[in-house]
């Protein structure tokens, strides 16, 4: 997968469609050179399509020869003894170096019509002509993203529903069925998940004594679920998207690049040059692949957006019922065994319910920042979690993309799973904040604060982190980066929130002017929190610019003023 491009084919080619559409006469023959080259490309996309529903039609030829699908008679050419060289074995490896050569057109395709949509913005700007965006894809020119730092995935409520599932495993004994489950019921989904071994999809009936040992596989799978699962999930819906052209499309994804997208570092060889990926890294990725692909989703109740007519869509409930990807081949070299090969590429598409949201009138797609990968899973799991949330929650309120989100310190802590420490809670409030700090550092965020400081409560109460910190409220800002995404998501009418407070953008400097002043007197906090007469964990919110400065009182402030040597009412 090519990481430097991030917005999938099929956007880049509804905005050129809508750019050209939005021509005059006079311009298309100022451009007529471009609109050439825009007519070839759009031959060779119709002749990828047609290649493509070739390619589909020899998959299935191909399924019903071997009378299973390609991954399963591989394995039963290791299991049964089958002979390893025959018309079907060449007929599979013939329809991957078709595939493969098909993902490559398909990539150099993206390139040209990427290319050609830069040329001609650059020409109409030259012209002096606006350039408008179409409805169906938000567009940033913000030049970031060609630098993957962020993915497009989905953010759907279903997919939502099944991430957080999986990475804070919830999955758990149900009555009547020997399958791990996840109930799914949210405010607009009804429905579960199961660890369901693929077989199931073939078999109607599984002896009792399989049943047993195949649920006891799942079992040892749920065990094993985790943040990585749900990495691997987005990183899946990024390659399909960046691949992909209909619903119906495969995408193919090669391991090393899987590893590469959450930053993990190849091995190095000997004269210092790099190596390949250790086979225990790859190994821990393609079983959160195995894990993904036994996902099946049981929806009874979804609300789905359908077309009626050319600008109008109509919210529907549905219900679905697939898995959540679907893995037809695995590609690498064969094992000196003679029958099991090390996957080094795989083919793969989402199933029916992802697919939905993916195209079409109920396409719903996000910006992901590229650290919500990124971040170890262990060490890193408050930073990872609250990276994920925040860019489901900025796209759900995209038309309020330019006004600060205000979350409540409790919805952050239970988006990260974790619950407060109630016989130290100053532990979950550090922690908390050293990962807000985290993503501001990591440009996730660009700003958070506490909103509404009561600073008698702070000063006067013992318990003050029990009954005031976490339900108070944390602005956070969202990057430039995301708010151009989801522009053209604003309400028109939309007004400032009246009650955040202006010193959100941090005006005056205030926590850098106290430290400053601290080191310069060379004084702990505590030393320096003793001489303005406040706690030290007030000074440290204060220094952290994480209490806004039109809450500080009157007599804070007169002593802040005289410690920091202000002449000048600058607070």
């Amino acid at each position: 997968m090519n990481q430097e491009n991030t917005t999938p084919i099929f956007d880049v080619i509804e905005q050129l469609k809508a750019l050209i559409n939005s021509l005059t006469k006079e311009f298309k023959i100022k451009l007529a050179k471009p609109l050439v080259r825009y007519k070839d490309l759009t031959k060779k996309l119709i002749n990828l399509e047609e290649e493509s529903k070739q390619l589909k039609t020899k998959l299935q030829t191909l399924t019903e020869e071997m009378g299973t699908d390609i991954a399963t008679y591989f394995k039963m050419l290791a299991t049964q003894n089958l002979p390893t060289h025959n018309s079907l074995l060449e007929k599979a490896q013939s329809y991957f170096k078709e595939h493969e050569k098909w993902t490559h057109n398909s990539q150099e395709i993206y390139k040209e019509f990427t290319a050609l949509y830069k040329e001609l913005t650059q020409q109409l700007e030259t012209l002096g002509i606006p350039i408008p965006t179409t409805p169906l894809v938000p567009t940033t020119p913000n030049k970031n993203i060609e630098k993957s730092d962020y993915l497009v995935v989905m953010s759907s409520q279903p997919y939502q529903a099944i991430r957080e599932a999986v990475y804070k495993n919830k999955f758990d004994k149900t009555d009547g069925s020997p399958w791990p489950t996840a109930n799914l019921n949210k405010e607009s989904i009804r429905g579960y998940a199961q660890l369901l071994p693929i077989k199931k999809d073939y078999v109607t009936i599984i002896p009792p004594n399989e049943v047993e040992i195949l649920s006891k596989r799942m079992w040892e799978q749920r065990e094993e679920l985790s943040d990585l699962d749900a990495d691997a999930m987005d990183a899946l819906t990024s390659i399909w998207l960046n691949q992909a052209h209909t619903p119906q499309d495969l995408a193919t994804a090669d391991v090393n690049n899987l590893l590469k997208m959450r930053n993990i570092k190849p091995k190095v060889s000997g004269d210092g040059y790099e190596g390949g990926y250790r086979e225990n890294q790859k190994l821990e990725i393609l079983n959160a692949i195995s894990r993904i692909q036994n996902l099946w989703l049981d929806i009874a109740e979804v609300d789905v957006y359908e077309e009626q007519t050319k600008n109008r869509r109509k919210l529907v409930k549905k219900a679905f019922q697939s898995r959540a990807f679907i893995i037809t081949d695995r590609m690498g070299k064969r094992r000196p065994d003679g029958y099991n090969i090390d996957v080094e590429s795989f083919v793969f598409m989402p199933g029916k319910i992802f697919a939905h949201f993916l195209f079409g009138p109920g396409r719903q797609t996000a910006l992901l920042s590229a650290k919500a990968i990124q971040y170890d899973p262990y060490r890193q799991k408050w930073e990872k979690r609250l990276t994920r949330y925040l860019s489901w929650q900025w796209r759900c309120d995209a038309k309020n993309i330019n006004q600060p989100r205000k979350f409540r310190v409790t919805t952050l802590i239970d988006a990260v799973g974790e619950a407060v420490n109630e016989r130290y809670p100053n532990k979950t409030k550090d922690r908390l904040e050293k990962a807000l700090d985290t993503l501001l550092g990591d440009q996730v965020i660009v700003g958070w604060q506490y909103e509404n400081w009561n600073e008698t409560i702070m000063e006067t109460q013992r318990n003050w982190l029990i009954t005031h910190w976490q339900n108070s409220n944390v602005i956070i800002i969202p990057p430039e980066i995301v708010k151009e995404q989801y522009k053209q998501f604003e309400l028109i009418d939309s007004k400032p929130v009246s009650n955040v407070p202006v010193s959100l953008l941090l005006i005056n400097n205030l926590g850098e002017k106290i430290k400053n002043r601290r080191k310069e007197l060379k004084l702990s906090q505590k030393e320096a929190a003793q001489q303005i007469n406040i706690s030290q964990p007030y000074l440290s919110l204060l220094e952290g610019d994480k209490f806004p400065v039109e809450n500080l009182s009157a007599e804070t402030r007169s002593r802040l003023q005289k410690w920091l040597g202000f002449t000048n009412n600058l607070l």
